[in-house]
């Protein structure tokens, strides 16, 4: 496969995980932008009834998941829906983010190992 056609996103499915703001928000935007149908989640259902109005407004088809991915049993559901909704997933973009900081600013081994389990993430792309 040539680069131009990896550029061809037209019709893909793209997740976007923290998506309601900021980084997550732009990625988007300029999937959508490029013909991605996209699936956004975030914790807080008001930002992200914001972020699919500022969507639609530029003619992207969004979808919107409340989902907190620090609970595991979150990422099945994000994919189930997300497949019910737009159908299989192309693109994932994993924005999500968690503060695991500690005294002094150490970051706990708990909390770093939690942050890199690719194995949730696998999952996510094998079910589509």
């Amino acid at each position: 496969m040539g680069v131009k056609q990896l550029f061809q996103l037209e019709g893909r499915v793209a997740v976007i995980t923290g998506g309601s703001r900021g980084l997550g928000l732009q990625m988007a935007a300029a999937l959508g932008e490029m013909g991605c149908k996209v699936a956004i989640s975030a914790r807080k259902v008001d930002e992200l009834k914001l972020a699919k109005d500022s969507l639609e407004t530029v003619g992207v088809e969004v979808q919107t998941v409340v989902s907190d991915l620090q609970q595991t049993d979150h990422i099945s559901t994000l994919v189930e829906e997300v497949i019910s909704g737009l159908g299989p997933i192309d693109i994932l973009v994993n924005n999500a983010g968690a503060t695991w900081g500690g005294a002094g600013g150490r970051i706990s081994r708990r909390g770093l190992a939690q942050s890199h389990e690719p194995q949730r993430y696998r999952a996510l792309l094998s079910r589509t």
